[in-house]
């Protein structure tokens, strides 16, 4: 389970800020 939790960690840290655009879009659209 701690690997699982790591490897979101890690995708959060290296791929959210380069989707932090995107993710504003969709929340943005959605409500």
């Amino acid at each position: 389970m701690k690997e699982i939790i790591d490897g979101f960690l890690k995708f959060q840290r290296e791929a959210f800020p380069k989707r932090e655009a995107l993710f504003k879009q969709l929340a943005t659209q959605q409500s």
